[in-house]
């Protein structure tokens, strides 16, 4: 038999969705429909996405419109280990899962916290990027727009069930991913 793995996004089953999620909510019912073995692996908000910021991190900003929100953080390779896992189970754990990291988080906390592991200090500024244009903008003002009106972020044990050990925390991502990104892009910028 089949058996699918899709990332998904915390988004997919929340109403009323957000743009980006609808896609995801969209497959997610197929695989529902379908007579295959299916997982959907939903993080409530990924790590990486600072890495989109390495350019503004190295001059102290990070860009996210969150407000009050707070997330429950999810490293990327948490979630990659979980898909492995679930492919290669005799029985996997199947179905929607949402996958959270070990505590929930503000986004000041968040960067006070990557910027010490990262040890490269930066502040949170509530805002979009410059850069980011308007249709991703307003898409990422409604994203954080959900997380706000959900009040606190989930918490879940599935990586700890799953993988049998606990969740990579905000400080082994700054130390293990953020930091070695920036000297790469700092030492591609010095070339």
């Amino acid at each position: 038999m089949a058996r699918v793995i899709k990332v998904s996004s915390y988004g997919a089953g929340v109403l009323p969705r957000v743009p980006s999620a609808v896609p995801h909510a969209e497959v997610e019912a197929r695989l529902r429909r379908s007579s295959m073995s299916w997982s959907a692996l939903r993080p409530d908000w990924w790590l990486d996405n600072v890495l989109t910021q390495l350019d503004h991190v190295r001059e102290g900003r990070l860009f996210f419109p969150a407000g009050d929100a707070t997330v429950s953080t999810v490293d990327a390779r948490d979630l990659a280990e979980v898909a492995v896992a679930e492919i290669l189970a005799d029985v996997p754990m199947g179905g929607s899962l949402i996958l959270t990291g070990p505590q929930s988080v503000t986004f000041p906390e968040l960067a006070e916290r990557l910027g010490r592991a990262a040890d490269v200090p930066f502040t949170w500024q509530d805002d979009v990027a410059p850069e980011w244009p308007d249709y991703y903008a307003q898409g990422m003002r409604k994203l954080f727009g959900s997380y706000r009106s959900r009040g606190s972020a989930p918490r879940t044990h599935v990586i700890e069930e799953v993988l049998e050990r606990s969740a990579r925390t905000i400080e082994q991502f700054g130390r293990e991913v953020l930091r070695p990104a920036l000297e790469a892009a700092s030492e591609t910028v010095g070339r």
